[in-house]
């Protein structure tokens, strides 16, 4: 199905490119936003993403995945707006009380559900992956960027090491660091030595 819609937009057929951009926008603004933590910088690198992505099918050869060839346009693309903005590394401090960074319910008609008193389960999880994401905004971007590509986007290495262009014993180095340096981020945290 994807390598017929991969053929038919190569030929012109805006329907199947409209299909490819549905297929893959959320995924593609959402590790922009993880890689830029910035709404309207994501918003941009994952527009350009398409735009580059479109005008670069007629070149798209079956070498590698569809899906690995998209996120390489838009790893370099959040580069390109990382260092235009000179923010190599996520700027936002993560603080535990801040409300901002509460996530809100939102229905299909667009407004705001009722919040619920959350089990001390949820709450215990949504704590730990509060830790998780500020451990993971710590990281070298390198670092960071084989995080999200392998646990977020679900890639293999070869995958991550064709997006990065490094080979695979580097982004496997990349992950064992990242993992390494995280726990160590979340056991101080939580006191731990």
């Amino acid at each position: 199905m994807e390598k017929e819609l991969i053929q038919r937009a190569q030929k012109g057929n805006t329907i199947a490119a409209e299909q490819l951009y549905a297929r893959y926008h959320n995924r593609i603004f959402s590790y922009l936003w993880r890689m830029t933590q910035n709404r309207l910088l994501a918003e941009d690198a994952a527009q350009e993403t398409f735009f580059k992505g479109i005008k670069g099918l007629k070149n798209y050869r079956e070498k590698g995945t569809f899906k690995s060839w998209l996120f390489k346009i838009a790893y370099n693309e959040g580069l390109r707006i990382l260092k235009k903005e000179r923010k190599y590394f996520w700027q936002k401090p993560v603080n535990e009380n801040d409300n901002e960074n509460i996530e809100v319910p939102w229905q299909s008609d667009g407004s705001p559900m009722n919040p619920t008193p959350l089990s001390d389960d949820v709450m215990i999880e949504k704590e730990q992956q509060r830790a998780m994401e500020a451990a993971l905004a710590r990281l070298p971007v390198k670092e960071r960027q084989v995080v999200v590509l392998r646990i977020h986007e679900g890639l293999s290495f070869q995958e991550i090491s064709t997006i990065m262009n490094c080979s695979i014993n580097t982004s496997l180095g990349r992950m064992h660091n990242a993992v390494r340096r995280m726990k160590k981020m979340i056991n101080k945290g939580a006191g731990q030595p």
